[in-house]
Order: structure tokens, then sequence, then C-alpha cells
């Protein structure tokens, strides 16, 4: 939840017809009975097949100054991730503005990477994120790991 009371919620893309894989928890009604998801920060940033637009989002948090860190897994349907769709990105809650993408392509595999969840170190400008190594093929090795980023200068290992 951001500092204005908006909740979201991803829906990663392991089934067909998720027409978002990041959304916003919205009132329909006035009497807020009826509750919508509303593709976050639009449904052209969830398009997918795009690999500039989130893919399969499991992960995410919101940090103190409103920004929503999406980590995108990129693996749709149980299929590798299209090139360069594997990042983590940096969008404001509130506005709707993307601040940064950073790719981590260098540090995940299209087949065997499962990032999974994120943990911001935001004094020292790192973002910590685990990789469970969930291979697509079942008779490949479970290969886990913590990536680490520097928030400042984009490097990942």
């Amino acid at each position: 939840m951001n500092s204005i009371g908006e909740i979201f919620i991803s829906v990663p893309r392991w089934k067909e017809n998720v027409v978002a894989t990041l959304n916003k928890i919205v009132s329909h009604s006035n009497n807020n009975e009826t509750l919508l998801l509303e593709p976050f920060p639009s449904l052209e940033e969830n398009e997918e097949g795009n690999a500039e637009a989130l893919q399969s989002v499991l992960g995410f948090e919101i940090d103190l100054d409103d920004y929503i860190w999406v980590l995108d897994q990129g693996k749709v349907n149980g299929n590798p991730a299209i090139a360069n769709s594997q990042k983590l990105v940096k969008y404001h809650s509130i506005t709707k503005e993307k601040n940064i993408t950073y790719d981590l392509s260098s540090v995940t595999s299209a087949n065997n990477s499962f990032l999974n969840d994120i943990v911001l170190d935001p004094l020292r400008e790192f973002a910590y994120i685990t990789d469970s190594g969930l291979p697509i093929n079942p008779n490949d090795p479970l290969e886990p790991a913590i990536i680490v980023l520097n928030t400042k200068t984009s490097e990942a290992w």
C-alpha cells in the first residue's frame, strides 16, 4: 500500500488470459462493495510479448517515497523469458511515471531463473533479489541465487 492508501497486487502470468500482471485494486461502486483490478501503470505497460513492458510479476515493494519497485520474471505460461524481459522496474505509484528499468539479463537465465522477491536497502542503494532457480525443464537442476543490484550504478551480480 502506498501513502494514500492505494493497494497493489501482482498476478503472475503462469496461465493464459492474464490481462495485466500488475494491478491496483479499485472500487467500482460508491459503497466499495465491488472491487476491480486496474492495470498498473497502464494496460500498455502490461503488454504480453513486449520485453519493455511487464511480463510476469510476482514480487514488488513500495518504498517510503511512494515508488513501486517491480520485479519482472519475464516468464509467461511456463515458457522461457523473452530477451531482456527479466528486469526490475521503478514506477511512481501515484503519478504512474516510470523512473528507471534495471536489466537483469546479465545475471539471470531465461530458462532457469525464477525471480521471486525483492528487498530494498535505500541507505546503501542496493536491492537484493531472490532467484529460486526453478528451471522450466524439471530434469534440470535447481540453481538458486541471491542477486545483488547496485541501484546507483545499475551493476548486478
